[in-house]
């Protein structure tokens, strides 16, 4: 990732940030509440401008940024400190950035439909012999939900078909056709789709499905990468030991027997390096070279249910992209939660999961494919992952942990409830704790971050 890839996607994280922290800030001044600094990034200050009540600051490092309100954290005397506030107006301030987020994505949503194609729900191809096409799924049919529920969008059915996971491996689609909707249970292949290409490659091509790694399926390969790592490991620990019994049974021989013996060693271990795929629709098993292996790394989280169906783009004008924009947040939300559950159920490899770092990453990686094409389809591309990303962020913030808006979400109306609030020193021990594990939680995500990158 080049060093414009990396400032543009600090920028673009930044700036969701920023539009969270001033979602707070408006709310609490709105309220009445003094808002002490309004920080755009994190570290020593490089600008600073006192306003009439609030010190504006840009900091060193492009990282995020914070609202500081009197009163947020510890007791005050102050009459209008957010602490001395009503319950009501405290719960909206501290909605308000997961909000912001949202409503910063809907208008992104609405906006970018109308420079481009969206994917409608009307089949445009079925692949001859494919899952589809045995399960009689023709050009023109319409796929208006899946799993016995109706979808205004497509996403949701590509969403159900990607992640589903059962013993039959089948998944039940309503298929509108000559106006009469019915059920059709399609069996899916579980695999792993390449989206990635080097030009070193000899086998896995962009839009190859592998359906085995070494004798696996992929459907019961929890982590790819560790998958392939611990079969290198376990080939380098082999060799590593096989030398040192050479070396020790020949260490009284000829230097030129010791030579020849750790060639013809060094040619078994090199036999015994391998990783071995089959494609879909080829019973073939193919073994990768370095440059196909580092190809599987790169699109590990690429996991796909294939069916062979393809569907077609349709243009929007401008009202109905408005909606367009609304259907596909509420999909977004709905995707996040969803994508938290099968986290939960390990349905979802620690690959798929993405920090800081990892998004980071994904905007410069975003900002790159786009600029070959254009300045225009880099920013379109940019922006359309940071709807989604602005979105994630308003929804983790609203879960109900503590340290996060949701946690204190709940302990306000838990004071709702009781109508009396939480004795101060008891809740900031509990965001304290709640912090802790955070930051716990966020290295972990951190390193996991790095690992997938450096891997």
């Amino acid at each position: 990732m080049g060093i414009i890839s990396i400032i543009v996607a600090l920028l673009v994280f930044t700036l969701l940030i920023v539009v969270h922290e001033f979602g707070h800030f408006l709310a609490a001044r709105k309220c009445g509440v003094p808002v002490e600094e309004f920080s755009i990034g994190m570290g020593p200050a490089l600008y600073k401008h006192q306003g009439k009540n609030t010190l504006f600051s840009i900091r060193l490092f492009p990282i995020g940024g914070y609202c500081k309100m009197t009163g947020e954290e510890e007791a005050s005397d102050v009459p209008d400190a957010f602490c001395n506030k009503g319950v009501w107006q405290r719960i909206l301030i501290v909605v308000a950035g997961a909000l912001f987020n949202i409503i910063f994505a809907i208008i992104v949503l609405m906006i970018l439909p109308n420079f481009s194609l969206v994917v409608s729900q009307n089949v445009a191809e079925v692949v001859e012999n494919s899952p589809a096409y045995e399960a009689g799924i023709e050009k023109g049919d319409k796929i208006i939900g899946s799993n016995g529920k109706k979808h205004s969008l497509c996403d949701d059915t590509i969403f159900d078909i990607t992640v589903s996971k059962n013993d039959t491996d089948t998944i039940d689609l309503l298929v509108e056709k000559d106006n009469e909707v019915k059920t059709v249970s399609v069996n899916y292949v579980p695999s792993l789709l390449i989206t990635d290409k080097a030009d070193e490659a000899d086998i896995l091509k962009v839009g190859t499905y592998i359906t085995t790694i070494n004798g696996k399926s992929i459907k019961d390969i929890s982590n790819i990468k560790k998958e392939i790592s611990s079969k290198n490991d376990k080939d380098k620990e082999t060799k590593e030991d096989e030398e040192a019994e050479e070396v020790e049974e020949l260490e009284n021989v000829e230097e030129e027997i010791v030579e020849e013996v750790s060639e013809e060693t060094s040619e078994t271990d090199e036999e015994t390096f391998k990783v071995i795929v089959t494609l879909l629709n080829d019973e073939n098993e193919y073994e990768l070279n370095e440059a196909d292996i580092e190809i599987l790394k790169n699109n590990s989280a690429n996991r796909s249910n294939y069916i062979g169906l393809g569907f077609e783009y349709e243009k929007l004008n401008p009202l109905q992209c408005m909606g367009y924009g609304l259907k596909r947040t509420r999909y977004y939300i709905t995707s996040t939660y969803k994508s938290f559950a099968l986290m939960f159920s390990k349905k979802v490899s620690k690959d798929q999961i993405a920090g800081p770092v990892g998004i980071i990453k994904m905007f410069g990686d975003s900002y790159e494919e786009g600029i070959v094409r254009g300045f225009g389809v880099a920013l379109y591309n940019v922006f359309a992952l940071a709807a989604m990303i602005s979105i994630n962020l308003g929804v983790i913030n609203l879960l109900p942990l503590p340290a996060l808006d949701g946690g204190r979400f709940v302990i306000l109306l838990v004071e709702v409830v009781r109508r009396k609030p939480m004795d101060l020193e008891k809740e900031s021990w509990i965001h304290f704790v709640g912090f802790v594990l955070l930051m716990i939680l966020m290295v972990l995500i951190i390193f996991n971050d790095v690992t997938n990158i450096v891997a």
